[in-house]
């Protein structure tokens, strides 16, 4: 494959990089993609959404009298994570350091 991209008149050289291995991964750029950028907005979107849930959950069962919490809607704890966080560094193949850097 890479021979014939490299000797495409169109192509040439330059494209050989755009073969590498990650690099089409890198470049899903849309909003709601796969790629890492868009990945790393939804997760913060979705952990800040169960937040507000949580918390919106949790003052219901108070106003209604309800005992117990709305911990069973953020999940337990996970690594890196707190009892009702389910942060980036909660999801497999995450580290911490890279949820770290997600979450801004």
């Amino acid at each position: 494959m890479a021979e014939l991209v490299e000797q495409h008149p169109s192509l040439g050289v330059d494209a050989l990089a755009l073969l590498e291995p990650g690099v089409a991964v890198t470049r899903r750029i849309s909003p709601g993609g796969a790629g890492p950028g868009p990945m790393r907005q939804q997760l913060e979107r979705f952990v800040h959404r169960l937040a507000v849930d949580g918390e919106r959950l949790s003052s219901a069962r108070q106003a209604a009298g309800l005992p117990g919490d709305s911990s069973s809607l953020g999940g337990s704890s996970g690594p890196g994570g707190s009892p009702g966080s389910a942060g980036p560094a909660a999801l497999p193949g995450s580290s911490g350091a890279s949820a770290a850097a997600a979450r801004g």
